[in-house]
């Protein structure tokens, strides 16, 4: 069964190629500047914009932002892109449809990791698809991050002094243990939640907020009201009225 997962409109072969960009990180596809700017795909990095092709490409962009930039001074323009592309006139004949629908189906289709698991590994090898095996290491990139802040996890909850006194153990009587969980806590916030963070700014500065603004302000308030708790600067109990007591 065909599973077309071309990110390059058809509305890109009438624009200008000034109107055009190539993805830095899915570098097969094109994209019209405009469009991507007002869906929120793009990115501002020392003082260049990057646009992108779908919404898989934002958080990957973050991850490793020095990678692609020096990538995207290497791209081939978006004409030699378009005119290398294996059955391109064929394509654009059965897929007109409109920029707008196709960022549509680039965030529906991407947002869906289980699917990215399964599919795009097993694409990589077809014609037009050599930018967009990038998203199978994309979602080994999150899988890797999850490890990893999972192990981190261990030691910050069981060094908390709350937990133990749920399950009714002692922490060793040491100065440093008490900073075992903040310390580990606040390595946890910035570095697994970093590609979320920059994904929530992205789309305040292009108002159009989305599942990373979510995530990150969720990330931000459980960061900071666990932090004060752990100061005295906020009570992690709640008082007869249901608020939060300082």
């Amino acid at each position: 069964m065909s599973h077309d997962h071309d990110h390059t409109s058809s509305a890109t072969h009438t624009a200008p190629e000034g109107d055009l960009a190539v993805c830095p990180v899915m570098p097969a596809n094109v994209v019209i500047k405009r469009d991507a700017e007002a869906a929120g795909l793009f990115r501002d990095y020392q003082g260049e914009r990057y646009w992108l092709c779908c919404g898989g490409c934002g958080p990957r962009f973050d991850v490793d932002p020095d990678r692609f930039a020096a990538a995207a001074r290497t791209l081939p323009s978006p004409d030699e892109v378009l005119a290398a592309r294996p059955g391109a006139s064929d394509d654009h004949a059965s897929h007109e449809h409109s920029e707008p629908d196709h960022y549509a189906h680039a965030h529906a289709s991407h947002g869906n990791d289980a699917h990215a698991a399964m599919g795009h590994g097993a694409h990589g090898g077809h014609g037009g698809h050599g930018g967009h095996a990038g998203h199978g290491d994309h979602v080994g990139q999150f899988r890797r991050l999850f490890w990893i802040m999972l192990a981190f996890a261990v030691p910050v909850v069981a060094f908390s002094g709350m937990f133990s006194m749920l399950l009714g153990y002692r922490l060793p009587d040491l100065g440093w243990v008490e900073w075992i969980s903040p310390v580990l806590g606040t390595v946890m916030f910035f570095w697994g939640g970093w590609p979320f963070l920059t994904g929530a700014v992205a789309e305040v500065r292009a108002l159009k907020p989305g599942m990373m603004l979510l995530i990150g302000l969720a990330l931000t308030v459980a960061f900071v009201a666990s932090l004060g708790a752990t100061f005295g600067v906020l009570d992690h109990q709640l008082d007869s009225g249901g608020s939060w007591r300082c």
